[in-house]
């Protein structure tokens, strides 16, 4: 049985996991690993490929992505899959349904890929974006903490094939990260 977690708190967070989409996964995995060219900096312990609609862009920390148009790749059609399961168990209930425009795939290699602490409240994702993001791979822990009041804090393992909804006011609210950390 999917396994669904509300945290409301100035915003929301929706954890996901055990969705039961193995073989979308499967095909995810592979799909990425034989079309993406992921980039990794120095400044970034972790590789990332941008995929969206035709001429989206996006900026943070003073890097520019363009999309890799997607409409014709693989991983848009997966991605869908996953969005329709979500759809199907009526996570959006309460809220606008989000259509998205574009993915920003984080691949973290092992445990010294990580990304510090941010929020998502770059102007171009518009007042209050709701961000979904698909973790793969091996179990990492995703950490949030309030901005304002810094006891309110959470640790969340993310296992392979689980989703997390931001939405709401918590990139207002809140920062996240996902830590350097010792994983196979």
């Amino acid at each position: 049985m999917m396994n669904i977690t509300h945290y409301e708190y100035d915003g929301r967070i929706i954890l996901i996991q055990d969705m039961f989409l193995d073989n979308y996964l499967r095909l995810l995995m592979k799909d990425l690993k034989d079309t993406t060219d992921f980039e990794a900096t120095q400044w970034n312990p972790r590789q990332e490929a941008f995929y969206g609609n035709e001429g989206v862009k996006y900026t943070y920390s003073g890097k520019g992505f363009e999309a890799i148009p997607w409409y014709d790749h693989s991983t848009l059609i997966i991605l869908d899959k996953i969005y329709e399961k979500l759809v199907q168990e009526d996570i959006f209930t309460g809220v606008d349904r989000p259509t998205f425009n574009c993915c920003l795939i984080n691949r973290y290699k092992d445990g010294n890929s990580s990304v510090g602490w941010h929020a998502d409240d770059e102007p171009e994702l518009g007042q209050n974006p709701t961000i979904m993001s698909l973790s793969l791979g091996a179990t990492r822990t995703f950490r949030i903490r309030h901005k304002k009041e810094s006891n309110q804090r959470l640790d969340i393992p993310l296992k392979h094939g689980a989703v997390v909804i931001m939405d709401g006011a918590f990139q207002h609210n809140w920062l996240h990260n996902v830590p350097k950390e010792n994983v196979p």
